[in-house]
């Protein structure tokens, strides 16, 4: 089973290791600083950067605010909804977002996507 797995990861390892080329400067900090305004925002920010490297298939690859969840990660809507969106809400003690506040972000594409679904949920 192993084998089939390296197959399925291939072309997301082939993107992973492409755009590490340009991520030589990127720390987990300066993912973090690019997305955060204040203390919850940086612990949304570690949050996503943790999962984000734990989902990549390419040894210490370094996440972007704006990677696409499906095209860098090979996760899909349905994913992200249990995997790290409700998991982001329920490790911050923050309550689910309502409907009216997930139809205001629209389709989640990236991390810079789940902080704004958690602003506008703190904010209501």
């Amino acid at each position: 089973m192993g084998w089939l797995l390296e197959i399925i990861q291939l072309p997301l390892r082939r993107k992973q290791r492409s755009a590490l080329k340009s991520r030589y400067d990127v720390t987990k900090d300066s993912f973090v600083r690019s997305m955060a305004d204040d203390p919850l925002d940086e612990a949304v920010a570690s949050f996503i950067w943790d999962f984000l490297v734990d989902a990549a298939v390419v040894i210490d690859f370094k996440p972007l605010p704006d990677d696409n969840f499906l095209r860098m990660y090979g996760l899909a809507e349905e994913d992200l909804d249990d995997d790290l969106i409700l998991r982001t809400f329920e490790n911050l003690q923050l309550p689910p977002p309502s409907s009216s506040t997930i139809e205001q972000v629209g389709e989640i594409k990236c991390p810079q996507d789940i902080m704004r679904l958690v602003r506008l949920s703190r904010s209501q």
